[in-house]
């Protein structure tokens, strides 16, 4: 089972690295490793576009990448809904991010 569905928009980790990430849904715990062209979406809302099932877990897909990289739960901070928003101060810094082109 994946913690994210198709369609949630989630917020990629801020501290997201060139290091290897766990994917949780497989009975058989596997790691996913980020390459230097995914650092870019550090702090942004995506979209999840696919849940792929492959042999050894679950991976996503993402719009604003085109499909280019595979995506595990550990890689993301959370859903970007309100009530994430509220809970997590970290999610509210990563929401601002996203408008820092933004001036007055």
């Amino acid at each position: 089972m994946t913690t994210y569905q198709v369609g949630d928009k989630v917020i990629v980790r801020d501290d997201l690295d060139c290091t290897s990430y766990a994917m949780y849904d497989t009975d058989n715990p596997r790691t996913m490793v980020v390459v230097d062209e995914m650092l870019s979406f550090r702090g942004r809302e995506v979209t999840i576009t696919e849940i792929a099932d492959s042999y050894d877990g679950d991976f996503y897909y993402i719009a604003e990448d085109e499909g280019d990289f595979f995506w595990s739960d550990d890689m993301f901070s959370g859903r970007a809904d309100d009530s994430q928003l509220e809970d997590d101060p970290a999610a509210w810094d990563s929401f601002f991010k996203n408008f820092s082109h933004i001036r007055e």
